[in-house]
């Protein structure tokens, strides 16, 4: 159920072996065999021609990944808006559940060092006949240990302080959200939050969720961009008239 609700795009290998076990628990349990093959074909349903070339897309990087070969690409910058061609030697692909996508980490010939490309802006990719080795050096557990999500960097991690309201600390504590996190209850039954990450503004979806019950302490300009959230959140729902409508309070 996590793989179904944690995917926007179809998967026709996770769906093939998701279907296989459910075919080899039918002898066991006709109810968890009957959830397995319903869960495969719910995902299966989720195609059109654009995901045709995300499939496409992935499967030929992941090719070339298990293969140790070169690929030549061409790239959707959102930056520039413009498409890029790349040399690009696949070291790891990283799914990002919170985003609903996939990225992929490897080595650019053209600009020479590593990068991190979002497999949905790739446009085409043709399977080269160069082989390429993964640096000792490169270890993607290392690489994503201090990460909050998928956003790593070279520097330290940044430490990040934060208050919970007494009315969601069992919420808080209930889950590990980072693993260098450290957890405090007041007296009051207020929670300090308290973790080492790599990048703080990747955070902010998960804190704007929590809405008021969640105050930044720390770092100063993680909490001014928070503020600064605010005030446009202020400005979009008190400078406009308020719209009646059927069930929504009118």
């Amino acid at each position: 159920r996590l793989f179904s609700s944690r995917t926007d795009k179809p998967s026709p290998h996770a769906c093939s072996a998701v279907r296989k076990l459910g075919n080899c628990l039918k002898p066991y349990s006709e109810r968890l065999s009957g959830f397995l093959l319903t869960t495969a074909s719910g995902i299966e349903r989720r195609v059109s021609s654009q995901d045709n070339q995300y499939v496409s897309v992935l499967e030929k990087l992941t090719r070339a990944w298990s293969d140790g070969v070169w690929v030549k690409l061409d790239y959707f910058s959102k930056k520039s808006g413009e498409i890029h061609c790349y040399h690009f030697a696949p070291w790891f692909i990283q799914p990002y559940p919170a985003g609903f996508t996939v990225y992929v980490i490897g080595f650019c010939r053209e600009k020479n060092h590593r990068i991190t490309l979002k497999v949905e802006r790739i446009r085409d990719v043709e399977l080269l006949k160069e082989q390429y080795d993964i640096p000792d050096s490169f270890n993607p557990e290392e690489l994503f240990q201090d990460a909050w999500g998928i956003w790593y960097g070279d520097g330290d991690p940044v430490d990040v302080i934060l208050k919970f309201s007494s009315g969601v600390a069992d919420r808080v504590t209930e889950t590990i959200w980072h693993k260098s996190q450290e957890i405090v209850r007041a007296a009051t039954g207020e929670v300090t939050f308290r973790a080492s990450v790599a990048e703080p503004l990747e955070m902010v979806p998960w804190i704007r969720g929590w809405g008021s019950d969640c105050e930044v302490i720390a770092p100063r300009n993680l909490r001014d961009f928070m503020r600064e959230e605010i005030r446009k959140l202020e400005g979009l729902y008190s400078d406009r008239p308020t719209i009646q409508r059927e069930g929504l309070g009118g």
